[in-house]
């Protein structure tokens, strides 16, 4: 399950743990674990409150959320190094 959590991170396919939860089917709570586990291996890392946009919302799919309330994910290098040895 951390394989296919990290490939659907990895492949950008995903905007929160709650679609990880529905494209795995596990519940919300689970999807977290496996993310924090990902960050434990040191395959993800968090980019809390890092925003590439500058925290500009329009045209944004989260443009509903408050930006300070956002955390988003990055592969490591050691997570691109497992995802491309697979």
């Amino acid at each position: 399950m951390l394989k296919e959590c990290l490939k659907l991170i990895s492949n950008k396919t995903v905007k929160s743990t709650r679609d990880i939860a529905n494209r795995l089917g596990i519940d919300e709570k689970y999807a977290n674990e496996l993310i924090d586990k990902l960050v434990q291996m040191e395959y993800l890392s968090r980019d809390n409150g890092e925003f590439s946009c500058g925290g500009k919302c329009f045209g944004c799919n989260l443009a509903n959320c408050p930006s300070n309330s956002i955390i988003t994910f990055s592969l490591t290098d050691k997570g691109k190094k497992y995802l491309k040895n697979l």
